[in-house]
Formats: structure tokens, sequence, C-alpha cells
């Protein structure tokens, strides 16, 4: 019997997700958002869930003596295990539920007993190595079947920010079933057999997903400088005070928004829309914001949350035009429509129907050929 065990998350998507805790394992939330992550070896491994009750770092498991235990890092909620709160390091015993904030985990832990020592000791026995290759290919289809989850969920996702979480948990998937197999071939190549097919299939299968893993990262990566540029044009249209501003609520959009925002931009600066029409739009985006104040609008930072908090007082700025109060304003309007079955009909017909013109105008041939640089402008 050898010392292992498993943190297992299922994520939101239904996906179960299982880390090895050799030595020790961190959990908490990503420093710039409320996803979840497990902090190993100096790596983030991201677990595809958001809580804002989890603090950035939560708790730890980690191995003692041949035991494992839990430790709460001076969490603001608490971390419970088995649904009792604990206040020091706890120990996990086989089978264990812990809860951080509203999210539930288990853990399994196999714990060395005094025939373990024997199995350390006898490592190299050909019993030892059947043993480490049944684990090693439980481990090894396990996260190949992981793997083509994610790549049918992301091949099917069409929102380039989820896309993107699920090309960095393929990579973290592809690197661990690569270190599997490593080890599984390793423990042959000392036994003089060979690799079995089924391995060998896997191995070579993995070698092309990786080329293609390296083609859609490096799209990605394009899409990302497409919206970086697509963002720096905006700005270049925003008076210099308030760019800072407008570059975090631009942060939390994804291509396609970034570049609906742009058009409209681009219609206020040359004058495409009237007094009229900017002051309705204006209005129906007031109070859309309004309407949804009680509820946490869907933004991916706390940053992002500050400076949408801010735009009131934009809008009471005597100093500002109508259509420099509607630049800033753009961006909230994709978050505002998520709520879109609780806004009034008018805000909701006003705000849809807007955002759907111009995002039929961004699929319009002649749109594409016909846009020009943007002259700087002030709001």
């Amino acid at each position: 019997m050898v010392k292992t065990a498993y943190l297992i998350v299922s994520s939101i998507k239904g996906i179960e997700k299982r880390i090895e805790i050799e030595k020790e394992i961190e959990i908490g939330r990503k420093r710039d958002g409320w996803e979840l992550v497990v902090r190993k070896n100096r790596e983030e491994i991201p677990l595809g869930i958001e809580d804002g009750a989890v603090s950035r770092a939560h708790a730890r498991i980690y191995w003692t003596d041949n035991k494992l235990f839990i430790q709460d890092l001076r969490s603001k909620n608490g971390t419970y295990l088995d649904g009792e709160i604990i206040f020091d390091a706890s120990e996990i015993k086989k089978t264990s539920e812990i809860r951080l904030g509203f999210t539930k985990m288990k853990v399994i832990a196999v714990v060395p007993t005094v025939e373990a020592k024997v199995d350390q000791i006898e490592a190299k026995t050909e019993g030892f190595n059947e043993l480490r290759k049944k684990q090693l290919m439980e481990n090894i289809k396990r996260q190949y079947k992981l793997l083509h989850e994610y790549e049918k969920k992301r091949d099917l996702s069409e929102r380039p920010k989820e896309i993107a979480l699920f090309n960095d948990e393929i990579t973290n998937i592809t690197q661990s079933l690569t270190d599997y197999i490593i080890q599984y071939n390793r423990i042959c190549q000392e036994e003089g057999i060979t690799t079995p097919q089924e391995v060998a299939s896997i191995s070579n299968e993995l070698r092309v997903l990786k080329q293609r893993q390296q083609q859609i990262i490096s799209k990605q990566d394009e899409t990302l400088m497409a919206v970086s540029q697509a963002r720096n044009a905006i700005l270049k249209r925003i008076t210099t005070v308030y760019q800072d501003s407008m570059r975090v609520l631009l942060s939390a959009l994804d291509e396609q928004e970034t570049n609906i925002v742009q058009a409209i931009v681009e219609d206020i600066d040359q004058k495409q829309l009237t007094e009229i029409e900017m002051t309705e739009l204006l209005t129906a985006i007031q109070q859309g914001y309004k309407e949804l104040q009680q509820k946490p609008l869907p933004i991916s930072t706390d940053e992002v949350s500050q400076e949408t908090k801010k735009l009131p007082q934009v809008w009471n700025s005597p100093d500002i035009s109508t259509g420099g109060k509607l630049k800033l304003s753009i961006p909230i309007i994709p978050k505002i429509l998520t709520y879109e079955t609780e806004l009034s009909v008018n805000v909701k017909e006003s705000l849809n129907g807007f955002w759907k013109k111009f995002k039929k105008k961004l699929n319009e041939p002649l749109f594409a050929k016909d846009s020009k640089v943007f002259k700087d402008s002030n709001l």
C-alpha cells in the first residue's frame, strides 16, 4: 500500500476533477476573480467553480508522518471537515467531505499502515510495480476521458472567455497525462517489457493533440491581440482622465462585445446617432442599472465592480456631453442584458434592439470594408 490522496471536485458543468496530493496543496480563489484554484508545486490549477465566499488563501491539505491533515488559513468564512468547522489542523480519515464557502469537495486518502512500509522498502519488486502500473493505468484512463470531455465542451462553446478556460484545463490535463505515461513507460523499461498498446496509442494521440492545442492557443493569442487593439482604439477616443476607468470596464468584455462597443463609439464620433437616440439609449442604460442595483452584476473582478459603481457620478456630471456619458456606459450593456428576464419591458427592448442592431452591422461585409481609423475625440 502506498501513501496517496486525491481532492475530488465536481464543477458546475458536471465535470469531475481529481487532483493528486503528493505532499501538499492550497485551495483558494484566483487573485483577480472568483474562480477557485488549487495551488500545487507553484502552479495554479483552475477548478471551474466560482465562489465569492472562499478566501484567496483558504485552506491547506498536507501530509505529515503518513497522516493527511487539513488546516484553515485564517479564511473569512471558515473551513468545514465532515460538517464541523475546524480551528486547528485536523486529520482527514480515509474519505472525508470538506466545505469551503459554499463549495463542497471530497478528499480520499489511503493512509499507509505497517504493511505499507514493507511496500515502500520493496518499491522495485514485481508486486509493487504491478500495483503502481495499475494505479497509473487508472489515472491515464481517467485523465484521457476527462481530456476528451473538455475538448468536446470547448469545441461546442462560442464564448471566447469560456474557451480560454477550457484550453487552460486541457493544457493542465495534458501535462498530467504525459507525466503518468512517462512513469508507466519507465516501469516497463525497468521490467524489460513492451509498453501496452493501449498506453502507446494514447501516447501517440497525445502528440497529435499537443500540436492541435498549440495551434488553438496560437489562434487564441491572435484573438487576444485583436481584442487588445480594439480596446486601444476605443481608449483613444476617451478623454485621458476617464481612460483608466474605461480600460477596466472593457476588460470584462469578450471579442465580439468589444467590437460592438467599438462600432457604437465610431457612430457616436461620426455623429451617426442623433442627440435624441443617444439620450434614449443612455436613459435605458441608467434605468437598467437602477433596476438591477440590488443584484450583483456578472462581472469578472472587484476592480470592474468598483468602476461600474462610479458610473452614476459620470451620469450626473454637467461637464460631460451625452455622447461622452454614453461612451463610458456602453460596456455594461451586455452585463445588464444577462438579467434580461428581470428587466422592465421598455429597458429590455431598448437595450436588446440597440445591441442587436450593431451586432448585425458587424456582420455586414461593407462595415469591415468601409470602417475607418477613428480620429481622436474627447468626451
